[in-house]
C-alpha cells in the first residue's frame, strides 16, 4: 500500500498498515540522476510550486479560508505530521463555518511524481480538463503543486531554447 493511503488509514484508527518498497520509478521520482534520450526533457520538478498551503486534519476552516484567500490559492493540501498528503481542499467548497479540514477535504487526490515529463502531464490536463495537480515524492510526502499555466510557459521556453 502507498504511504499516503497508509497514513490516512492509520489516522482513521486502522493498525498494522503496510507500505511498499522502492524501485526504479522511485529512483526517478526522487529526482536522482538519470541518463538516456529523455533525460534533458523538462519535468514537473522544473515548475513545482512548493509554497502551496498545507493544513492538518484538525485545522479550522475559517483560518484555512483566510489563508487561501490571502494567497490567491484555489487549492490547499491536508497533510499529516510527516507531510504525507491526505486530501485537498477546494476553495470553492469552503466556508468559514467553523468545521475542520477533515470535514471538508476531498480524500485521496490524484498526484504526480516530480519526474513526469511536462508534455505528458499537459496532455492529461487538457484531455481530462484540470488545471492543477499535487506532486508527491515516492513516499507520499507533498512536494507542492503544478499548474497548467506554469507547464505551458515552461514548455514554450524549452521549445525556444532548443
Amino acid at each position: 500500500m502507498a504511504p499516503r493511503a497508509a497514513a490516512r488509514l492509520e489516522s482513521l484508527g486502522f493498525r498494522n498498515v503496510l507500505e511498499y518498497k522502492a524501485g526504479k520509478q522511485d529512483w526517478l521520482a526522487a529526482g536522482l540522476p538519470a541518463e538516456g534520450t529523455r533525460a534533458g526533457e523538462p519535468t514537473i520538478a522544473d515548475v513545482l510550486r512548493r509554497d502551496v498551503p498545507r493544513f492538518g486534519l484538525e485545522d479550522r476552516t475559517g483560518p484555512i479560508l483566510d489563508t487561501m484567500r490571502a494567497g490567491g490559492w484555489d487549492w490547499a493540501a491536508v497533510v499529516d505530521g510527516a507531510g504525507l498528503l491526505l486530501g485537498r481542499i477546494d476553495a470553492r467548497n469552503l466556508t468559514a463555518s467553523g468545521g475542520m479540514a477533515q470535514d471538508v477535504m476531498e480524500e485521496g487526490p490524484s498526484t504526480y511524481r516530480p519526474n513526469v515529463r511536462l508534455e505528458e502531464l499537459l496532455r492529461r490536463m487538457l484531455d481530462h480538463r484540470f488545471d492543477m495537480a499535487f506532486v508527491t515524492d515516492p513516499d507520499g510526502r507533498l512536494g507542492g503543486l503544478v499548474t497548467r499555466r506554469d507547464i505551458a510557459r515552461a514548455l514554450e521556453a524549452h521549445r525556444k531554447a532548443s
